[in-house]
């Protein structure tokens, strides 16, 4: 299993200097910081207000409480595995979005919006045209921006999906 993990680190490595060092362009780094800041807790809280005012009572409040519950589980999983981020390490790429914590694994800003993504898919599909690409444009630019590696993102966006599951069942 180390070995494993060890290939995957090693992986991820690449791939996140990789594509961070192919975004050269400021322009196309200012896009993706302000598409990372879109997929921080905020999103939750829009997507809150979203479902109260155009959702049911019951959803509304159910993404509430699993959104509180999200926050609660991806600090719990950051500090249980105490992944050093790209950008800190020696050779990685540069930083250039800020660190809302120390811990890389998993990507909160994936969870959270992935989240969002899936539960306004179901309840309000007019929306999803924007959240949808929204969702993949955090999560890319979490990888582009030096702080997360390919893994972090994937495992947020899980975490973020099953959640929504819990949204969303009857």
């Amino acid at each position: 299993m180390n070995r494993a993990l060890e290939r995957l680190q090693v992986w991820d490595t690449r791939v996140s200097c990789l594509l961070a060092h192919q975004v050269r362009s400021s322009a196309l780094v200012h896009v993706l910081q302000a598409s990372s800041r879109a997929g921080n807790f905020g999103i939750s809280a829009v997507t809150g207000l979203l479902l109260a005012a155009l959702g049911t009572p019951r959803i509304s409040f159910r993404f509430v409480c699993i959104s509180l519950l999200a926050l609660a589980v991806q600090k719990m999983l950051k500090a249980g595995a105490p992944r050093i981020r790209p950008c800190l390490l020696e050779g990685g790429p540069e930083q250039r979005a800020p660190i809302p914590d120390a811990g890389s694994f998993p990507s909160g800003h994936a969870l959270h919006v992935v989240m969002c993504a899936v539960v306004v898919a179901h309840q309000i599909p007019p929306l999803a045209m924007a959240y949808v690409p929204l969702a993949i444009l955090v999560a890319f630019s979490r990888v582009a921006l030096g702080v997360h590696y390919p893994a972090d993102v994937a495992a947020g966006g899980t975490i973020g999906a099953a959640l929504a599951t819990l949204v969303l069942r009857a």
